[in-house]
């Protein structure tokens, strides 16, 4: 039971070591999860679509930013509107 604990602490530790090397990273990722958020909230609330059907469209593009796949899936009017709304 303690190796098991003592590779869990280790690889925890490793976690956060790697978050405080490249904070832009966790920063980078808050950001997407953010502009993919209020993308998805902006766009079924003003067409008749879906959350599964916003998440489909973004899955089909592959790993691709969230700035740059909201604006080309979904329009320059709700990016501007997404980026008006969190002010990036």
């Amino acid at each position: 039971m303690m190796e098991i604990e003592k590779k869990r602490v280790e690889k925890e530790s490793a976690l956060l070591v790697g978050l405080a090397r490249r904070p832009s990273d966790a920063l980078a990722g808050a950001v997407g999860w953010m502009i993919l958020h209020q993308a998805r909230a902006l766009q079924v609330q003003e067409e008749d679509s879906t959350a599964g059907d916003f998440h489909d469209r973004l899955l089909s593009q592959g790993p691709v930013p969230p700035a740059l796949l909201v604006q080309h899936l979904f329009g320059d009017a709700l990016w501007r509107r997404v980026r008006e709304e969190l002010a990036v």
